[in-house]
């Protein structure tokens, strides 16, 4: 996509400001100066200096204004660099697969000096490097105009990281990813050891009033969805190594997703406002995963509302795989003081063997056996007690080593995937 002359960057550095025509490649942002300049790509190394982390400002900055041609939108012709006249020393690509890109406000001056006032406009954007280590600002002018480069280049991300996906699965076939890309996480930041911030169960999006003291922030990760895991990445892994680490790795067949109703920034002050905005519409999800210890839970801010149904779709079909490859589920637990085998199946239903099932050389009859359709509802204690209501009226208890939660978030999306099954026949 090519964006339109109209628009130009200025680029600052120290007391240096240099105009350029800003153009969006297949594979990247092309920068052009408008002026004469000898070395402009020796001007960016020398002036784009690595931060000291997310969040710490670039030496080298820039601000995009209107041409006199006054143009409000950016066209969308394909193009490549080898078509742009310009020697290759007077330009410079920024690369833009796997980059972060965020809104910002209007900075008051430069350098050290810069500064962020709540009143500002979000008409600023910048762009990170994968690493988070590198980044560029430029200022559209007006906010409206920002929200065109926002989400022109969000898009253009958003492609280029699922061909970048491809290329990842060629090197590492063991994994078969089916979305990557940046999201905001919600990060909440308690000032004592108290555990009064931990996310409502019925509410996950509701701030807890014993939090209102507490720092909440919003940072960025790079998250990827798998056939099988949700990976949280501190950075975009580009190497084997890192991707076999991720900071956050979680089961799909026993998490949840809960999504909160597009709304305005200033709608929700106490888990926004310290947020680096996407947009001034905001699409959360939180993804909840039932764990030995209870329910881990991430709240997620997505970029646009067309990434957010991206994200949604990703963890539903990846969840829907990794039930259709486990088609049941056998675990260890005990009812009424006998050792057993809970036994989860997608078509048989809910089953409880003896533990000796397994030894025996005729086949043990049922301790009991229920079909999903029968499921009232379930209770659990937290920690490793599960009660399921079958028929309404009739209550097993059972004591799970391993857990209650992990088996009530499988049983609820088994639930769940035989009702879609159910209405798609309908």
């Amino acid at each position: 996509m090519d964006f339109d002359a109209a628009f130009r960057l200025r680029l600052f550095s120290g007391r240096s400001w240099i105009d350029v025509k800003s153009t969006l490649l297949a594979d990247g942002l092309l920068l052009i100066p408008l002026h004469n300049d000898n070395d402009f790509s020796e001007f960016w190394d020398q002036n784009l200096r690595k931060t000291r982390g997310y969040g710490c400002r670039p030496k080298l900055q820039s601000k995009c204004l209107p041409s006199p041609l006054g143009s409000t939108s950016p066209n969308t012709t394909m193009t490549n660099i080898s078509t742009t006249s310009a020697p290759s020393h007077k330009r410079v690509q920024i690369p833009l697969s796997l980059a972060y890109v965020a809104r910002r406000r209007h900075r008051q001056g430069f350098g050290e000096e810069c500064v962020f006032r709540d009143e500002a406009p979000f008409c600023c954007i910048e762009i990170y490097s994968p690493d988070l280590t590198q980044s560029c600002l430029f200022c559209a002018g007006s906010q409206q105009l920002a929200s065109v480069w926002f989400k022109s280049l969000s898009r253009h991300i958003s492609i280029l990281n699922q061909l970048h996906l491809q290329q990842i699965m060629r090197v590492l076939p063991h994994y078969q990813l089916r979305k990557i890309g940046w999201v905001l996480e919600l990060d909440k930041l308690i000032d004592d050891d108290s555990d009064s911030c931990l996310t409502d169960l019925d509410n996950p999006f509701q701030i807890p009033s014993a939090c209102a003291s507490s720092e909440i922030t919003w940072q960025p990760v790079f998250l990827a969805v798998t056939d099988r895991l949700l990976l949280v990445f501190s950075q975009a892994p580009q190497s084997p190594s890192e991707w076999s680490l991720p900071s956050v790795s979680v089961a799909l067949v026993a998490t949840r997703v809960v999504v909160k109703p597009s709304s305005t920034n200033r709608e929700d002050p106490a888990s926004l406002g310290h947020m680096p905005h996407f947009d001034q519409t905001t699409y959360c999800f939180t993804v909840r995963t039932g764990k030995r210890c209870g329910v881990e839970s991430h709240t997620f801010a997505a970029p646009t509302s067309s990434e957010l149904d991206s994200w949604l779709e990703a963890v539903t079909q990846g969840t829907e795989e990794a039930l259709e490859a486990m088609p049941q589920l056998t675990i260890t637990c005990r009812w009424r003081g006998l050792n057993a085998l809970l036994v989860l199946h997608r078509f048989v239903g809910i089953c409880l063997l003896r533990a000796d099932a397994s030894t025996t050389s005729q086949v043990p009859p049922f301790l009991w056996h229920f079909p999903f359709e029968h499921v009232s509802s379930t209770a659990d204690d937290g920690k490793c007690r599960l009660w399921i209501t079958f028929n309404r009226d009739l209550v097993q208890e059972l004591e799970l080593p391993g857990g209650a939660k992990p088996v009530v978030f499988i049983l609820l999306n088994i639930l769940s995937m035989k009702l879609l099954d159910t209405n798609s026949c309908v």
